[in-house]
């Protein structure tokens, strides 16, 4: 998609994007290169580790300092990264990749078949604790890896030299390649690994990568500075010196920033973009993603939200059109959980499946369901429970009122706790949470990826085990096409009426982009901004 720099335009996306924000007809590659962009992200990187990384802030940095087997396109093509050719067997098993010559790491050091073998092996190591380790569970072994049964290095990866990478899955898997181009599957070197003793990813000086930045500089909770790698194989095609990425993408000064060209482009939130798009002003614009769902997410092995009926009384007792009627423009309240931006045969699947999927108000049934929820249990009354929620004024009158539709409807007090972003996510990726009020979308663009996140060959967010829940993932992860809606509204279904996931809210994610940068990669998969063609006057 081509947009003029000079024309104002607020855009509402789905699907893979790029955002390329045309030159004047003067401007030339020596007037726009070599520039140093400065972007907002919502909250500083806990840990830039590929394998540990969690978060945009920390997703968008691994993205640009490391460079995979293959790489995703804006249109959702995969394309070579670090190889020149790659092969797959008759029987779809098996696949084997050629390094491209003269690879190299950051620090000059030659970049080989066994970093790749080093970091998928980490990757599923349950030592490691990856958060996103599922990804990787179709290859051979990894499973009994993970669950601890076998060692890591029986795990299908070898380097027969050291410029060949064979990868033996357990039966074929059409989403593989789009999986190696995620950030779990970026390379690791083992020496410069072991010799940051246990710090490898906190700091700017315990992180190497082999993509088309390295950190230069990382001050906690200020910035991270990213410039251009002299030893990428593609330099050339890199045009900016460097990308300063700051942590205020929630502040109320990030649009006087972009205006007073203090910053290029920045994560905000839905009351600024509504605001600014208000104010129709000319040296900005914004891009928004339909991408996000918000949704309450149950801890089903914590007590009481084990119990099914403990899940579905609170489920059924929301007042959700008194929330939905005190909603600002830009959230909608929503009646499933995939959000719109999510694709599937080159569509969106949630104008495809439709909706109507949550549970409606029901007092009555909820009391029974709360009754029920005790006798099942065994307990005159539910422990101490917390929910918690991410740090934002819109959220804690949301959160409120649905605390206060528990206790009217059901009298029972739940204690809401308000977190920062980066401790939320490491309390929902370790299940330390009673119920999480949380951002959901997919990984990949596709319903799959978003599922995934409840699945225990995935993130597990929930730690739901639900055999038939399994096999209908599983089918939809073995079909050529991505899954039938059919299989993956079935999927959907499942988390909602058994009351894992409340679904509430649709919340677009939104950046403001400035006049004076173009050709800058948005797109609706993570990490969702790529820095390496961006020009700036």
């Amino acid at each position: 998609m081509k947009i003029s720099k000079e024309k104002l335009l607020t855009l509402t996306l789905t699907g893979f994007i790029l955002l390329t924000l045309i030159a004047p007809l003067c401007a030339c590659k020596t007037d726009t290169a070599d520039r140093i962009i400065y972007c907002g992200l919502e909250a500083d990187p806990v840990n830039i580790d590929p394998q540990l990384a969690v978060g945009e802030s920390a997703l968008t940095i691994v993205g640009h300092v490391f460079e995979g087997l293959l790489k995703a396109t804006p249109d959702g093509t995969i394309e070579n990264g670090v190889i020149e050719d790659w092969q797959v067997s008759k029987s779809g098993k098996k696949y084997t990749f050629d390094l491209k010559p003269g690879l190299a790491w950051s620090n000059g050091d030659p970049l080989t078949s066994e970093d790749f073998v080093f970091a998928l092996r980490r990757a599923v190591d349950p030592e490691t604790r990856a958060p996103d380790s599922y990804l990787l569970s179709g290859i051979k072994n990894a499973s009994k890896i993970m669950n601890g049964s076998v060692a890591a290095k029986k795990l299908g990866v070898k380097a027969p030299d050291s410029s060949t990478v064979v990868i033996e899955l357990k039966e074929p898997d059409s989403n593989f390649l789009f999986t190696l181009t995620r950030p779990v599957c970026m390379p690791c070197n083992q020496n410069f690994f072991d010799s940051a003793k246990g710090t490898y990813g906190l700091s700017d000086t315990t992180i190497m990568g082999n993509g088309p930045f390295t950190v230069s500089g990382w001050a906690q909770d200020k910035i991270v500075r990213i410039e251009k790698n002299e030893e990428y194989h593609d330099g050339d095609a890199v045009v900016p010196r460097e990308v300063v990425f700051t942590f205020a993408g929630q502040d109320e000064q990030v649009i006087p920033q972009i205006t007073g060209g203090d910053i290029d482009i920045s994560v905000i939130d839905g009351s600024q973009a509504a605001e600014t798009d208000e104010q129709n002003n000319r040296k900005f614009q914004i891009v928004s993603l339909d991408d996000t769902a918000v949704a309450l997410c149950f801890n089903t092995r914590a007590k009481p939200f084990s119990n099914s009926s403990a899940r579905k009384a609170l489920a059924r007792s929301i007042e959700r059109d008194e929330i939905n009627a005190e909603l600002p423009d830009y959230l909608t309240g929503a009646d499933a959980l995939i959000p719109r931006g999510c694709m599937i045969n080159g569509k969106s699947y949630r104008e495809e499946a439709g909706g109507d999927l949550i549970y409606p108000l029901d007092v009555e049934q909820a009391k029974a369901d709360f009754a029920a929820s005790l006798s099942e249990l065994g307990i005159k009354k539910y422990p101490a429970v917390t929910l918690i929620y991410p740090e934002s004024p819109v959220y804690e009158r949301i959160v409120q009122r649905i605390v206060e539709s528990w206790q009217v409807n059901l009298g029972v007090f739940i204690n809401p706790e308000p977190l920062p972003l980066n401790q939320l996510e490491a309390a929902l990726t370790g299940g330390d949470y009673d119920i999480a009020f949380v951002g959901l979308s997919s990984k990949t663009n596709a319903p799959l990826s978003l599922l995934m996140e409840f699945s225990s060959k995935g993130a597990d967010i929930a730690n739901y085990k639900s055999s038939s829940f399994e096999k209908i993932l599983k089918k939809i992860k073995s079909a050529e096409d991505g899954g039938s809606i059919d299989d993956v509204l079935s999927a959907e279904k499942r988390l909602i009426k058994n009351a894992v996931v409340v679904p509430l809210l649709y919340n677009p994610s939104h950046y403001v982009v400035s006049k004076n940068i173009w050709d800058v990669d948005i797109r609706s998969i993570s990490p969702r901004l790529d820095f390496r063609l961006a020009r700036k006057e």
